[in-house]
């Protein structure tokens, strides 16, 4: 993974449904607190989703980017929705399994 390159990572399909939220929800990933410093991550088609009750909506997450100097293996990363009011429900935990890889440049 080289900085400011894309990581190239698979997507996550995450489903969101509710029984009987009407609203908005943000998503929101953890990608700090795992030590991942710097990379940045993506939802498709957005951060902030309409929930409505008995009805469900698919996101997808992937990391776009990581700071070349973290190291290779496994970082467990929270998605979490937060209502607007401030609610936080279920945390979805998803490993992420960093493989470092070389670039070699060559002066031509």
């Amino acid at each position: 993974i080289v900085e400011n390159l894309p990581a190239n990572s698979n997507k996550i399909i995450i489903t969101v449904s509710s029984q009987s939220y009407n609203g908005r929800l943000t998503l929101s990933a953890n990608i700090a607190r795992t030590g991942l410093k710097g990379a940045v991550a993506e939802f498709s088609p957005g951060e902030t989703i309409t929930v409505s009750s008995s009805s469900w909506t698919e996101v997808e997450f992937r990391i776009k980017s990581i700071p070349a100097s973290k190291l290779a293996g496994i970082y467990p990363l929270e998605i979490t929705a937060t209502d607007q009011d401030g609610n936080k429900y279920n945390t979805l935990t998803v490993d992420l399994n960093l493989t470092k890889t070389t670039v070699q440049w060559k002066e031509i």
